[in-house]
């Protein structure tokens, strides 16, 4: 982490104190029509940037944090069950998914991905393929859960 990336990362983690650790600083930036932010309002622009999740933690605080990463494991486990469960190029198709949301999930940390409309459409395209499944995967996601029988209709 370079020097900048590191103070914006201090800055970030100093600021998020109180109620904000809850409810974050939001979403807008208050703004008047100049570009300015109009005298007495709080907005810390340098604070959340770079980092998805800084940005998610500092505008949305632990709740919505907790949300984001929630989405990238579940899509995970939907891609890996795809990948351990069927054959030919949906596996090939499940296993690419799985491996893509690592990927996305690891530039995460040093981008903020949903900055940037061309970011915000592919990971949103991955994490809804990964979700939406290629083939019949259904049982459990955890992997440590015994699939229950399904009887046939």
């Amino acid at each position: 982490m370079s020097r900048t990336r590191r103070t914006l990362a201090e800055d970030t983690f100093a600021k998020i104190t109180g109620l904000h650790i809850l409810l974050g600083y939001g979403s807008e930036k208050p703004r008047d029509e100049e570009g300015n932010v109009p005298a007495g309002l709080k907005y810390i622009p340098e604070a959340g940037t770079h980092s998805t999740y800084l940005n998610y933690l500092f505008r949305t605080g632990v709740p919505g944090f907790s949300m984001l990463v929630a989405l990238y494991v579940v899509a995970w486990l939907h891609a890996r069950r795809g990948a351990r469960r069927v054959r030919g190029d949906a596996r090939s198709m499940s296993q690419m998914l799985a491996m893509a949301i690592v990927i996305v999930a690891a530039h995460g940390i040093v981008l903020s991905l949903y900055v940037e409309p061309v970011y915000t459409l592919t990971a949103s395209v991955l994490l809804g393929l990964s979700i939406a499944g290629v083939g019949d995967v259904s049982g459990s996601l955890l992997p440590w859960k015994k699939n229950a029988e399904v009887a046939p209709s």
